[in-house]
């Protein structure tokens, strides 16, 4: 999951250009967005991406980056 999109695993996932209407909740606040089908691989699963809604997909980043900070980043310098 990123801002950007998510990988579903579904036994069913559904055919490439589905529009998707997700909902969820980033602890009390609700955000959804519009999603298109971009993979599909049967049996296994399907991902995302978002059409809609950046302030959405910021927020969902913004969340994300807080819980599991990017790598790589120094946050201290050394001296």
């Amino acid at each position: 999951m990123s801002g950007n999109g998510c990988y579903i695993e579904s036994m069913l996932p559904l055919p490439l250009g589905t529009v998707l209407r997700v909902d969820f909740w980033l602890e009390s606040e609700h955000i959804n967005v519009t999603a298109v089908v971009r993979t599909c691989d049967p049996g296994v699963a399907m991902e995302s991406s978002s059409l809609e809604c950046p302030a959405g997909k910021q927020r969902m980043q913004a969340y994300l980056d807080s819980i599991d900070p990017p790598r790589g980043i120094a946050t201290s310098t050394s001296k």
